[in-house]
């Protein structure tokens, strides 16, 4: 896998397709997972666009700090400038969306559209989450398994699922897990003009659908998309109506 250098960080991303013109496409993961988490999704999308998917630093097989959520949404920023995105459509799951939320926030003339995948425009983490993680870790994978995925989902999928998406350590984790608290556009929502895709999963416990719906009620123009019989992890747990999804909002 290739490798960027980033203000001494060595970031590994994944890339593959071409341009043809069409904004290339952005991946950012959420939290205590790595770009392994859209294997299959950015190999469909490559069909059509440019994509490309990064490892935060501090996950994967990068280096460097991910501290905080301003170490997140610098790192997305600096990652795309390496590779010479342009203007990009960023698909952000949970605190990747909310990643891709203020990178809009911040430089809206670098994003060409969102797509916002089981997120909020302010993620509540539950005081009984963050002891979690940190004073039970040996049960942690358990409590977050049972969190994120819908009762339909058959086990091989969560299995799979969870080996794609929790592969932080217990420090990372909980960093990450407290980096969601970090920002909240909220009352910023109105000032998003690119074209935004919400995806809500009907079943996702970790963040329920109707916060993903008024994350599409704010933003002028967006379209909300709920699969049923989905958790937090839809691009695992319904593959086929996800892409469908991603792909006809990229068309349009």
């Amino acid at each position: 896998m290739p490798f960027v250098d980033l203000h001494g960080a060595k970031i590994r991303y994944r890339e593959a397709g071409a341009g043809g013109g069409a904004p290339p496409v952005l991946f950012l993961h959420g939290a205590a997972a790595s770009s392994a988490l859209w294997l299959t999704t950015l190999h469909r999308v490559a069909r059509v666009r440019r994509a490309v998917a990064f490892d935060v630093p501090a996950h994967g097989r990068s280096t460097g700090e991910a501290a905080n959520f301003d170490d997140w949404l610098a790192a997305a920023g600096a990652t795309a400038g390496a590779l010479c995105l342009g203007r990009a459509v960023l698909v952000g799951h949970s605190l990747g969306g909310l990643v891709a939320l203020a990178a809009a926030l911040a430089w809206p003339e670098r994003v060409a559209g969102l797509v916002l995948v089981t997120t909020a425009a302010a993620l509540k983490v539950s005081p009984r989450l963050l002891e979690k993680i940190a004073s039970d870790w040996r049960n942690w994978p358990e409590f977050v398994q049972n969190l994120s995925y819908s009762p339909a989902t058959p086990a091989e999928t969560r299995r799979r699922s969870a080996g794609l998406s929790f592969v932080t350590d217990q420090a990372q984790t909980l960093a990450d897990f407290q980096s969601c608290l970090g920002f909240d556009a909220r009352t910023r929502l109105g000032e998003i003009a690119c074209p935004t895709l919400v995806i809500a999963g009907a079943d996702d416990q970790m963040v329920p659908p109707k916060h993903a719906a008024a994350l599409a009620a704010g933003i002028r123009g967006a379209e909300l998309v709920e699969l049923p019989h989905v958790g937090h992890f839809p691009m695992h747990e319904a593959e086929g109506a996800f892409s469908a999804a991603l792909l006809g909002h990229l068309a349009r």
